[in-house]
This record gives structure tokens, sequence and C-alpha cells, in this order.
């Protein structure tokens, strides 16, 4: 295992040993692969049926509505990330300062 940078000095991933990916990669690999989200949410279908999930925009018998919900919010989260990134690089807020604190250690 190993951690591998993802954007400059703010934000890192784990590198396991017998993964091609990083987890960082992986997972937005992930909820941006639309086969591979409708059969999760098939799958967990009877997980996904109740309130909690239906209120959160889930349908338990529709995994391609779910699937699509999934898709779009990875791309909200993705782009967010990256503007976090920029303004860390600019010194302007919001920046990852006001949603995680900083570990020290050498790399």
């Amino acid at each position: 295992m190993e951690v591998v940078r993802i954007y400059g000095k703010w934000l890192y991933s784990i590198q396991f040993d017998e993964e091609d990916l990083n987890e960082y990669v992986r997972i937005f690999k992930q909820w941006h692969n639309l086969d591979y989200l409708e059969k999760f949410f098939h799958i967990n279908a009877e997980y996904i049926d109740s309130p909690f999930w239906k209120n959160a925009g889930l349908h338990p018998d529709e995994p391609e509505i779910s699937a699509q919900r999934v898709l779009d919010e990875a791309n909200g989260l993705e782009e967010y990330i990256y503007r976090l990134v920029e303004n860390m690089n600019l010194g302007l807020k919001p920046d990852f300062d006001e949603y995680f604190h900083f570990l020290w250690w050498e790399i």
C-alpha cells in the first residue's frame, strides 16, 4: 500500500499493491460507469427500498434513475473538489481547510 498524490500537496489517496488504480480514481471511475451503477442498484434494491433512500432520491424499482442520480452527483463532487484545488492555489475560500485537517508527515 502506498499514499499517492491526487492534487498537489492537498489531496492524497491510497494505492493498494494489488490494484491498478488508487482509491480516488477507482471510486470516481465506478461512479461514472452507468452499467456498474445500474447493476449495483439492481443487486441492492431491497436495501434501497426504505424511506431514507427514497427521500434521498434513489428508486429501488428503477436502478437506471438511481444510477443517473449517482453519476450526476459524482460529476458535481468531482467539479467541486477541483474548485477547492483551484481555490487553494489562489488562496481563496472555500478551500480544503474548511473540510479537512492536514496531517503532517513527510512523503
